[in-house]
């Protein structure tokens, strides 16, 4: 069994090069290159996240019922191809193909990965390391998407097909990478079939009743859409401010960095503040999109960085809650369950942003943005008051 340890020393290594994102700070600015309006990158982002939603269940319940390892497989290749997509493509179509194969990959990753390093503690008896392991992965992501996005700035300043070259090459190291797993076996209960159909079932009456951990499912990405929005549209947003690229990836850079910082005290923080802590954080991630909006020049980076920083805190606590709160044969099904929410958030209010960014300002959107994040994060201090 303890060779089942080799999965969490591969998985450092294969999620910094699976998160090594190369375009994820410029692809906003190779669309518009390319011709895309910013409603038009709104509405691909719609496009990848309503298949998203459309494919994150059936993909979990995939991982639970044949392996996480086989799906985390089948997700690189499909990622893989959707790089080489969006490197030669020129046209509304051919990217909308790309953004729904590359939804696909991440659809097939997400919950896999996720569910296969809390099972491989968990059979080693030590899933109460998951949020420490957690927390190092999450500072992984953070130093490669941070590398990622300052190489990718520079490289696209040069020419925006090298960026996308780069990312084919890192692909196709995290496809071999994530060869490497070893399966976790999942001991099933004796009147369990291997049936796509009853394990989506039975997934759904396990949210259904069990209201704490729907909260959680439908809290948590709620605040990482409004996260995303900033991100995404914030490459934007510097572009017009008229940053170059180099200064647009060095702003990314210390994103990561700030990011990093905030991983690493993740597990402190849930520890010390448990729920208090996470809703503050949340508010101070609304409060911080409003200023982004308010704010100009200097200020707007400052708070950018501020929102990366909260946001690294989140992911481990938000994981650890949801994997504490599930059992080994639904855990990649439940995880994805948050991944389709987020998904439903991001189709409603990508495209919406994308849209007030072009028939009026950018700033107002994040106003508003950061004004329902503030509204959703008090409901949220009442839910948990009553829960007490």
């Amino acid at each position: 069994m303890n060779r089942l340890s080799v999965n969490i020393k591969n998985d450092y290594i294969y999620k910094f090069f699976s998160a090594f994102d190369i375009t994820s700070a410029i692809w906003v600015l190779y669309l518009g290159f390319k011709g895309m309006t910013l409603a038009q990158i709104g509405l691909l982002e719609g496009i990848f996240h309503i298949t998203g939603f459309l494919s994150e269940i059936p993909t979990g319940a995939l991982a639970d019922l044949f392996g996480r390892k086989k799906i985390i497989i089948i997700g690189r290749i499909t990622s893989l191809i959707s790089a080489i997509i969006m490197l030669f493509s020129n046209s509304f179509m051919g990217f909308a193909i790309g953004f729904i194969l590359s939804a696909w990959g991440y659809n097939l990753n997400s919950g896999s990965e996720e569910a296969l390093i809390y099972d491989t503690l968990k059979k080693l008896d030590r899933e109460e390391e998951f949020l420490k392991v957690n927390g190092k992965i999450n500072l992984i992501i953070e130093v490669s998407q941070g590398l990622a996005v300052f190489i990718g700035g520079i490289l696209s300043q040069i020419d925006f097909s090298i960026s996308y070259i780069t990312a084919v090459v890192i692909g196709s190291i995290s496809l071999v990478l994530s060869t490497r797993f070893i399966e976790v076996d999942v001991i099933r209960k004796e009147n369990q079939s291997i049936n796509i159909i009853n394990h989506l079932r039975q997934s759904i009456d396990i949210v259904k009743n069990n209201k704490r951990l729907l909260n959680i499912l439908i809290f948590f990405p709620l605040i990482y859409t409004f996260s995303a929005i900033i991100y995404f549209y914030g490459q934007q947003l510097f572009n017009d401010m008229e940053y170059s690229r180099i200064s647009i990836s060095i702003i990314f850079l210390f994103n990561g960095i700030f990011s990093s910082l905030g991983a690493i005290l993740s597990s402190k923080i849930y520890k010390k503040y448990k729920s208090l802590g996470w809703i503050m954080i949340s508010i101070s991630i609304s409060v911080f999109t409003i200023f982004m909006g308010i704010g100009k020049g200097n200020l707007s980076i400052v708070f950018f960085l501020g929102i990366g920083f909260l946001t690294s805190i989140l992911q481990p606590i938000s994981s650890n809650l949801i994997n504490s709160m599930v059992e080994s044969n639904q855990r990649a099904t439940i995880i994805s369950v948050e991944s389709m929410f987020y998904s439903i958030m991001m189709i409603i209010l990508f495209p919406i942003c994308g849209f007030i960014g072009d028939r009026v300002y950018l700033e107002l959107s994040f106003i508003m943005v950061g004004i329902v994040g503030v509204l959703i994060c008090i409901t949220e201090i009442i839910i948990i008051k009553k829960t007490i």
